[in-house]
């Protein structure tokens, strides 16, 4: 499991876009021949309630190919917000 919260007491004026956030999420290793690994997680800010959700995989199809999964995925996100 992963978690972590993000601050920054400068508010609106810090030049990163995560003040007041908490990510959270999970990595799966699986202890296979193939690799197999997966990654997914998301982040809400405590104060406009803008979520990040990211989900990543992949897994060995042989010995030259790996197949790869990305997704991002964006929500609630308030205009003034830089994300």
């Amino acid at each position: 499991w992963l978690l972590e919260y993000n601050y920054d007491e400068r508010g609106d004026s810090a030049a990163t876009v995560l003040q007041d956030d908490i990510f959270f999420g999970a990595r799966f290793t699986d202890n296979d021949i193939h690799n197999t690994r997966i990654l997914a997680g998301g982040t809400v800010d405590m104060d406009s309630s803008s979520t990040f959700a990211n989900v990543e995989a992949s897994r060995r199809l042989n010995e030259h190919w790996v197949i790869g999964l990305e997704m991002r995925l964006f929500t609630n996100v308030d205009k003034q917000d830089p994300l």
